[in-house]
């Protein structure tokens, strides 16, 4: 693989040895439990987020018809979606 580098108003030409390229290769989830273990846990929390999104965007919009109706039972509907 080769890349050109400007340096001080040259170009020069970068070459990457083909065994760096493997080595770094094996950062993947694959490879590292580690690895896995943070993108599990990210995308559990970008669920998280989207599920809390989507909560929050129902009390805004369709529960607030229903708090009309019956607004003893859902008084604690803040306090619920601040929880979750």
């Amino acid at each position: 693989m080769v890349f050109l580098c400007p340096v001080a108003g040259e170009e020069k030409v970068l070459e990457i040895p083909k065994r760096d390229i493997q080595w770094w290769s094996n950062f993947t989830p694959r490879y590292s439990i580690y690895l896995a273990t943070y993108f599990t846990m990210t995308g559990l929390h970008g669920l998280h987020i989207l599920e809390g999104s989507l909560v929050l965007g129902f009390f805004w919009r369709l529960g607030a018809k229903l708090y009309r109706t019956n607004a003893e039972h859902l008084a604690n509907r803040m306090d619920l979606s601040g929880r979750f």
